[in-house]
C-alpha cells in the first residue's frame, strides 16, 4: 500500500489542463481469495485498487466563500480505479446462488 500527493489534470470541467492537487492511495493485492462460510468461491487472483480524492485546502473548504473562484465545474467527488489482471470466476453452491438472486432481486434488503 502506498499513499502519495500528486497534481492532476481533469478536475475543472471549462478547464481541462488546471491542476490539482489530490492524494492517491494503492493497493496492490496479490494472491486474494473470496469465500463464503468456509466456501471458496474464486481462485486466487491479483487485484489493485487506487482511490483518489482531492487534497483538502482551505480554499476548498470555504470554496463557496471564496470570492473569484468558480467552483461550480470543479469536480470534488472521489475517483476509485480497480484492476484485475486476470478474470475471476466465481463459483457458488447452490443456496449461496439462490440467496445471492434473492438479494439481488430485492435490493439488498432481502430477510427470511
Amino acid at each position: 500500500m502506498t499513499n502519495s500527493t500528486r497534481l492532476k489534470a481533469g478536475r475543472w470541467l471549462k478547464e481541462k489542463d488546471k491542476l490539482t492537487y489530490v492524494n492517491s492511495l494503492f493497493l496492490n493485492i496479490a494472491g486474494i481469495c473470496l469465500g463464503f462460510k468456509g466456501d471458496k468461491i474464486t481462485n486466487p487472483f491479483d487485484l489493485s485498487i487506487d482511490l483518489e480524492r482531492v487534497n483538502p485546502s482551505p480554499l476548498l473548504v470555504d470554496m463557496f466563500l471564496s470570492p473569484g473562484i468558480d467552483f461550480s465545474d470543479f469536480q470534488l467527488q472521489e475517483s476509485m480505479t480497480i484492476r484485475c489482471k486476470n478474470t475471476v470466476e466465481m463459483n457458488f453452491r447452490q443456496p449461496t446462488y439462490t440467496y445471492l438472486l434473492r438479494c439481488m432481486d430485492l435490493n439488498v434488503n432481502f430477510q427470511d
